[in-house]
């Protein structure tokens, strides 16, 4: 997830020492020079408070948006899913929303800003945070077992997708 295509080079970078536990700091030591290596970073912009919700009970999740201050008051568009996460759509300029096409797809792309996903169109904060919030309307029993993806997109370029989160459905 993150910004699409970015290539960097003649890196310099510390690691963090084998052993240590981060209190009160990290310990870290020069990377040093040596084979050149692949790096994966992983971007966690997207975070759910709770990863199931009861279908006997009307509830809410809390999603937190993280896009990075360099997105600062960006416009985020919080998209939803019950098919899953590959291989995704393929959104102009080359991003990979990772969500699969459906009829709640559908539903939140054309209905935003509407429950169950109050706050899915709207401006980052000065920081490139924001939050939805998720309220399961009432279901029948038999929706149990359906899992729910959600994931963001960041408009005015499409540039940024975040990282799908999980919402399971229990009895």
């Amino acid at each position: 997830a993150g910004r699409l295509g970015q290539v960097v080079s003649n890196v310099m970078a510390n690691a963090i020492r084998l052993g240590t536990t981060g209190n009160p700091n990290w310990a870290v030591d020069a990377a040093g020079t040596g084979s050149i290596q692949t790096l994966q970073v992983v971007v966690v912009g997207l975070k759910i408070n709770l990863p199931t919700i009861s279908v006997a009970t009307v509830g809410s999740r809390i999603l937190s948006l993280d896009a990075g201050v360099a997105n600062a008051g960006r416009i985020f568009f919080m998209l939803g899913t019950f098919s899953g996460t590959s291989p995704g759509l393929r959104l102009a300029g080359g991003a990979v929303l990772p969500l699969n096409p459906s009829f709640y797809l559908t539903w939140s792309a054309s209905n935003p800003n509407t429950a169950p996903l109050t706050n899915s169109l709207a401006h980052l904060n000065g920081s490139g945070q924001a939050t939805t919030l998720f309220t399961l309307p009432h279901l029948p029993p038999s929706a149990a077992g359906l899992v729910l993806h959600h994931a963001y997109v960041l408009l005015q370029p499409i540039d940024f997708v975040s990282n799908p989160v999980q919402l399971t459905l229990v009895p």
